[in-house]
């Protein structure tokens, strides 16, 4: 699992737009880290983070964030006929995840070890 820095934060703050002494994000923000690194972390079938890496997770990080903020409606969980209720269920920080690495394959090939 990938555990994030306080400069990986400071990071993700400066790339959103977050102010550094502003911390009521950061439980957010940390999780979306860890999920992101984990995630590359699976992708490129490696226990720790080459360097070379280290600001895309940031990236990768910031482009979930802004997938999770501007999901106004989530999926479809419940649906009523005759009280034509809809309830929708939040997307969740791993969806949100998952959807933004299919754009950095490119960039975690040349860091992929080989599976068996």
């Amino acid at each position: 699992m990938y555990e994030a820095t306080v400069d990986d934060l400071a990071d993700l703050k400066i790339s959103l737009g977050i102010a550094a002494d502003d911390t009521s994000q950061d439980p957010l923000l940390n999780l979306l880290l860890v999920r992101a690194g984990t995630a590359a972390l699976n992708e490129i079938n490696a226990t720790y983070l080459p360097a070379g890496l280290q600001p895309l997770i940031v990236d990768l990080a910031a482009d979930a964030y802004k997938i999770n903020q501007n999901s106004a409606i989530g999926i479809v969980s419940s649906i009523s006929d005759n009280g034509q209720t809809i309830g929708y269920a939040s997307d969740s920080i791993v969806r949100s995840v998952m959807s933004v690495l299919k754009n950095y394959t490119a960039q975690f090939d040349q860091y992929r070890n080989p599976g068996w």
